[in-house]
């Protein structure tokens, strides 16, 4: 596998030592042998033949890339029927075990809480829509604790905002930092995250995505085509399955550049697999055209059916492919999964910082990271953006960049190799965004 894509921009190619080869190679045999385990073609002789085939080291190397990638729980369930015909090692079969008894319990304090205040919003009379893990776990995988969530995402209609903050707000919650109501908010799609203690976190959105992003979403659209469901032992809404399918690709594809891992590919690969002959096609391709996210739902499906064995019909693909595809795209893609947690950390802005030349255009970079639109400091810092005190934050600011990444600037300063690669695979993610936003 060539580690530069041919697709990206000259010049910043990054060069390749032999502990990086040797790296994506270990990455890449336990991460495709993690995709055999998960796979809808993999039959019970297939499995039989796979376990019995792994060697300890093989086992510690699954299971490393199952955590990495938040799917123990999953292997556990892959393997429930298999113990006696091809035992697991007890070390391996205990750490299964122990994942999803874990998340099964979680989930169900999760779910406990999220009865709580779904039922709070119903006693104002507010529709909701829960979104990504809290619905998922309990409408879509066949037992709550075969897929893991965090928080609680929650989505209402913008006119209703105010009224679900003060409903969560009765119950104990509070915003955890500054938010003005009469800021357009373009640049977010939910109010800060709201906290109580001893329970989960809890988003509040208006919109599964930013409206400054260069994606229409039609949201009035998802609410006018919502089904009632329940979650939670709550009557609420759900997305449609055309939509549930668009915002999940969104999500993982786009927004999160492929780090939710296997985790968040499987959901739209357990929808699909779910009664495929209810799955509209022409209906998606055309949602996803007025959404203008035909490279993202293109790029997902080629990862579903090349990693998940997910069937998507030949003329669905076609449709969606773009006028000029690059499989480089595929195949970056495909890397940025495997090197999930195998590179050194980088942000966007520090990768940047590798390819740019001159003392003036570094500081340029830098000088915009510091000195940030003041609203957005104040989401930050939990400062009101018309308080003297925000000229404090920035020299705040200054000193916590510098404290947490100057050694990383220097690193690069130096070329170090194992940082350099971190940058360059930070490059190809977000080359891989612009291309999916039509760039």
């Amino acid at each position: 596998m060539r580690l530069q894509m041919h697709w990206s921009k000259p010049g910043n190619t990054v060069r390749t030592t032999q502990a990086n080869i040797e790296n994506l190679m270990d990455a890449r045999e336990a991460f495709d042998l993690l995709c055999q385990f998960l796979n809808f073609n993999t039959g019970e002789d297939d499995l039989r033949r796979l376990v019995g085939s792994l060697t300890p080291q093989d086992w510690q190397e699954l299971l490393q890339a199952g955590r990495q990638h938040g799917v123990l729980p999953l292997l556990h369930h892959c393997f429930r029927d298999l113990k006696e015909a091809s035992p697991l090692p007890e070390p391996a079969l205990e750490s299964l075990r122990s994942a999803y008894l874990n998340a099964t319990g979680r989930n169900m304090v999760m779910l406990h809480h999220a009865g709580s205040i779904l039922q709070a919003f119903k006693q104002h009379g507010l529709d909701v829509i829960p979104l990504k893990g809290l619905y998922l776990a309990e409408a879509v995988y066949p037992a709550i604790g075969l897929r893991t969530f965090s928080d609680l995402d929650l989505l209402v209609r913008r006119s209703d905002l105010d009224a679900a903050l003060h409903a969560l707000q009765e119950t104990g919650y509070r915003l955890t930092t500054w938010y003005d109501p009469a800021d357009p908010n373009q640049d977010i799609k939910h109010l800060p995250p709201l906290e109580k203690e001893g329970w989960p976190l809890v988003e509040l959105h208006w919109s599964i995505l930013e409206e400054d992003a260069p994606f229409p979403v039609d949201v009035e659209g998802i609410w006018q085509r919502a089904v009632p469901a329940r979650v939670a032992g709550a009557d609420v809404l759900a997305m449609d399955k055309l939509d549930l399918i668009l915002h999940l690709a969104i999500h993982n594809t786009y927004q999160h550049k492929l780090r939710g891992g296997l985790r968040s590919l499987y959901d739209i690969a357990l929808i699909l697999h779910q009664n495929p002959d209810q799955i509209n096609w022409p209906g998606l391709i055309e949602r996803a055209s007025g959404w203008k996210m035909e490279r993202v739902l293109w790029l997902t499906l080629c990862l579903l059916r090349s990693l998940l064995g997910t069937e998507i019909p030949q003329a669905v693909m076609q449709q969606l492919e773009p006028q000029l595809p690059d499989l480089g795209v595929l195949e970056e893609a495909q890397r940025q999964m495997v090197l999930l947690d195998s590179e050194a950390p980088l942000t966007p802005d520090l990768a940047a910082l590798s390819q740019t030349s001159g003392l003036v255009s570094r500081l340029k970079l830098v000088w915009s990271r510091i000195f940030l639109p003041r609203r957005v400091l104040a989401r930050i810092y939990n400062v009101n953006p018309a308080s003297p005190r925000i000229l404090w934050c920035y020299a705040r600011r200054f000193g916590e960049l510098f404290k947490a990444y100057s050694g990383s600037a220097l690193r690069l300063a130096h070329r170090d190799q194992v940082i350099l690669a971190g940058a360059n695979l930070e490059l190809e993610s977000m080359r891989l965004k612009e291309w999916m936003a039509g760039g």
